[in-house]
């Protein structure tokens, strides 16, 4: 008769040098201690990221500033277009430019 660990004590086998897990292993593996970060390694981390942004901010602000200024160019652009379409479509006249108060009455057609 064997003893009682025997009897619930899955077998292992061996393939190619290796010890093979009974398939319930798979299913139920021993608990391990988990991997933790201790604080230096935390706060490395955070101070190489804090690194990083800081040398990234100033390319971001720059490149901010390019966007609005191709913005600001575009609509200057679009606005000669439409002073030259306004233009073809009467009679090469261009709209009066009074700043939205009314003309003088001398300057008046």
């Amino acid at each position: 008769m064997k003893a009682h660990d025997e009897v619930f004590e899955p077998k292992r086998r061996c393939f190619m040098g290796r010890t093979l897990q009974p398939a319930n292993a798979l299913r139920y593996p021993q608990q391990t201690q988990k991997a933790a970060f201790t604080l230096l390694e935390l706060l490395v981390t955070v101070a190489i990221i804090s690194v990083l942004a800081g040398l990234m901010l100033p390319v971001l602000n720059r490149t901010r500033e390019q966007g609005r200024r191709i913005a600001c160019i575009n609509s200057f652009r679009q606005f000669g277009q439409a002073w030259l379409l306004y233009a073809a479509d009467h009679n090469e006249h261009v709209p009066p430019n009074n700043g939205g108060f009314p003309l003088p009455p001398e300057l008046q057609t």
